[in-house]
């Protein structure tokens, strides 16, 4: 009975701590980059999502999706998810129906790549 209500409490409690890291890793994405950053209920998300070529890719959806323009952006990305242990894919338009290659699910983030200038 106790193992039971622990369990409940931890999943009552589960998506708020996952929320909150992911507030807080794009605040520090934020503050270092003028990046975009889409996050669900977002028309562009919602967009991108719809643009895989697997559609069990496109089922998986990210925390967020960023949208890095330049190769600094993307160093001050990686930097940032890097410290905060947190998993990322990067896509940039190619085709790869394998799922976690190109695509995360709600633990990670995803970086588009297509309008990078290096």
């Amino acid at each position: 009975m106790v193992f039971r209500n622990i369990a409940f409490s931890f999943a009552l409690v589960l998506p708020f701590l996952i929320n909150t890291v992911v507030a807080d890793t794009g605040a520090a994405v934020a503050n270092i980059t003028n990046i975009d950053i889409r996050r669900r209920l977002q028309i562009e998300y919602t967009a991108e999502q719809l643009n895989y070529w697997s559609t069990g890719c496109g089922a998986l959806k990210p925390s967020c999706i960023l949208y890095p323009s330049t190769a600094q952006e993307v160093a001050a990305i990686v930097q940032v998810l890097d410290s905060n242990e947190e998993r990322f894919v990067s896509k940039s338009g190619g085709h790869n129906p394998n799922e976690g290659f190109a695509s995360i699910d709600d633990m990670g983030w995803k970086l588009c790549v297509p309008w990078l200038k290096v």
